[in-house]
């Protein structure tokens, strides 16, 4: 089995966009590539990047939808990257408060022996 990350694909009959996601020194990136798929004189399937007059009209469609799904996901890390720092702010918290707890001097004992 391959780790390699699959990309999210957008299809638009045999064209497809494919978004590839990314880590890098500053977080995570996208880059997409768009291809089109084609059978051989063997029966097999490939992906080539030769468009005809056809596929160049369905382009800025599929650009678009591509456009859109990267700037969707964008969001979603963006909102999980917030969830996670609030997390740790909570943790940071409660971390603080034992802390200061186990610090205090226990005062307000009651002696039970009388």
């Amino acid at each position: 089995m391959s780790d390699k990350i699959k990309p999210e694909v957008i299809n638009d009959g045999y064209l497809k966009a494919n978004i590839w996601t990314n880590e890098g020194k500053n977080g995570t990136y996208r880059n997409t590539t768009i291809t089109k798929t084609y059978k051989d004189e063997h029966g097999e399937y490939h992906d080539g990047q030769n468009l005809d007059q056809t596929d160049l009209l369905k382009l800025p469609e599929l650009a678009r939808r591509a456009y859109n799904r990267v700037n969707e996901l964008k969001e979603l890390d963006y909102q999980n990257s917030r969830q996670k720092d609030q997390n740790v702010r909570e943790d940071q918290g409660r971390d603080a408060f034992k802390e200061k707890r186990t610090q205090q001097p226990q005062e307000h004992q009651i002696d039970r022996t009388r």
